[in-house]
């Protein structure tokens, strides 16, 4: 066919095929209803190639019948304001604003969970001269959780111990104070 000549189906031809001479085009008209792309070949798959930036084509994702699920090979990129989100409901959202990078809860609680074997969960920053040093680190190994940086906790924020938050330190903007506000006694020892 020449360019821009039109394969149409469906009673109101709905339904084009065509090439314009520059771009191919699968177009789907406004009263074409959904558009069904279906493999019924069974363990098999659906996967979308492009140009691999150097000449060739590639795998950029596919669906994969045998294991229920899709699979991502390149980079997957979102504009900014894009949100990745999560949920039937995009409960969650994970973006980057043009500045920060967002990440939003809107159901439950947050769980950041880590089940690989005596493994740690890192958190990392700038350490002030461009490089990248660990700040905190929940040990999966020693059942600590490992601090590395200062904890600086502002006025009136209270370091506090005990399941009914029996042992209280802070500092109040003027004072400094230690508060035994449970059961029991107050003990500074030095043990050997």
């Amino acid at each position: 066919y020449n360019d821009n000549i039109r394969a149409r189906f469906g009673t109101g031809e709905d339904f084009q095929i065509y090439h314009d001479g520059t771009d191919s085009y699968i177009n789907n008209g406004n009263d074409g209803g959904h558009m069904y792309i279906q493999n019924d070949s069974v363990d098999k798959d659906i996967i979308f190639k492009s140009d691999d930036g150097s000449g060739g084509t590639a795998t950029y994702f596919y669906l994969d019948g045998s294991g229920s699920l899709t699979r991502v090979t390149k980079n997957f990129r979102t504009d900014d304001n894009i949100k990745f989100q999560l949920g039937s409901g995009g409960d969650a959202s994970l973006y980057h604003n043009g500045t920060n990078t967002v990440f939003v809860n809107e159901t439950g609680h947050l769980i950041f969970e880590n089940r690989s074997d005596d493994k740690d969960i890192y958190f990392k920053s700038d350490n002030g001269s461009g490089g990248v040093i660990d700040y905190f680190v929940i040990n999966g190994g020693t059942l600590e959780n490992v601090f590395y940086k200062n904890v600086a906790l502002r006025d009136s924020v209270k370091a506090t111990f005990g399941n009914s938050n029996d042992l209280q330190i802070y500092h109040d903007g003027s004072n400094s104070y230690i508060d035994d506000t449970g059961t029991g006694d107050l003990y500074i020892r030095a043990v050997s």
